[in-house]
C-alpha cells in the first residue's frame, strides 16, 4: 500500500477561511499527435467496457464507481495550499504516479511541482488531508478565461463513489466557476483508462492538441487532451 504523506497544518489552510478572507486573483510541449484519432475513438470507447475491464486496466488516479472499496469523506478534510515545503506533496504525487498509474516523470518535467505556491499562486491547489497525512492533490491553473486541471491523484484508501477525488474535483470547478472561467482543459496519460473513466462522468470531451492555448505545459506521455465547457457542462 502505498504510504501517505504527512503534512503540517501550517502549510494548509482550511478553504472555509479562505473563502471568509475573500476571493482571491482570477490564471505543456509537442503539440503534433501522430495517432490522435485512435486516442480519442479509446477514450469514447470506454463507455462500451465492463466495470471489471476498467477495474483491471492500467491507469490509477480513480476506480470504477462499482468499487466498494473507498472511504467516504467523514475523515477527509479539503484545505487549501498555501505555501512551504513542497516535499510532502512531491513525494505523494510521485508515488501514486509510480505505483498506481504507472510512470515515472522526473519533477522536472512536471510543471510547478517543483514550487506549487508560485505556480498556483493566480489560481489555486487543494489537499485532502486526513489526520494530517496528505491522502489527496488538484490544482487549477488560470491560461486567460480558461482553467487548466493539475494533479488530481488519490490515496487508494480514499478512492471509491463517495471519496475524495469527487470532493477535490468539485472544490477545484467551483473555484473557476467564481472566477468566470469559461472552460477547463487537462491532459491525462493515454493509459491512465481509470482516469478518463472519471472525466467522462464529469462532462470531459476530447479535444485536438492544437486547440490548447498558448503557454498550456505538460509533460506527454501519449496524453489526451479533455475538455470541459463551463458554459454548457460538457
Amino acid at each position: 500500500m502505498p504510504p501517505r504523506s504527512s503534512v503540517h497544518r501550517s502549510t494548509v489552510v482550511p478553504d472555509r477561511r479562505r473563502k471568509a478572507a475573500g476571493r482571491g486573483q482570477r490564471r505543456g510541449g509537442d503539440t503534433s499527435d501522430a495517432e490522435p484519432r485512435a486516442r480519442y475513438q479509446r477514450f469514447g470507447a470506454l463507455e462500451k467496457t465492463t466495470a471489471e475491464e476498467r477495474r483491471t486496466s492500467v491507469g490509477g488516479l480513480y476506480p470504477s464507481e462499482d468499487d466498494r472499496g473507498g472511504r467516504d469523506m467523514s475523515n477527509c478534510e479539503i484545505v487549501s495550499y498555501e505555501g512551504g515545503r513542497n516535499d510532502d506533496i512531491v513525494a505523494f504525487i510521485l508515488d501514486v504516479q509510480r505505483n498506481d498509474v504507472g510512470l515515472i516523470v522526473p519533477v522536472e518535467e512536471q510543471y510547478g511541482l517543483a514550487d506549487i505556491a508560485h505556480a498556483y499562486r493566480h489560481g489555486g491547489f487543494w489537499l485532502a488531508v486526513s489526520e494530517r497525512d496528505i491522502v489527496g492533490t488538484i490544482g487549477m491553473m488560470r491560461c486567460g478565461s480558461v482553467g487548466i486541471l493539475k494533479k488530481l491523484f488519490v490515496h487508494r484508501d480514499h478512492r471509491g463513489p463517495t471519496g475524495a477525488a469527487h470532493a477535490l474535483y468539485e472544490r477545484a470547478v467551483e473555484w473557476a466557476t467564481a472566477h468566470d472561467l469559461v472552460a477547463v482543459l487537462l491532459d491525462t496519460p493515454a493509459i491512465a483508462t481509470r482516469s478518463h473513466a472519471f472525466y467522462r462522468r464529469k462532462g470531459f470531451r476530447p479535444v485536438e492538441k492544437t486547440a490548447l492555448p498558448e503557454g498550456y505545459r505538460f509533460a506527454d506521455h501519449g496524453s489526451l487532451i479533455l475538455r470541459l465547457d463551463l458554459t454548457t457542462g460538457h
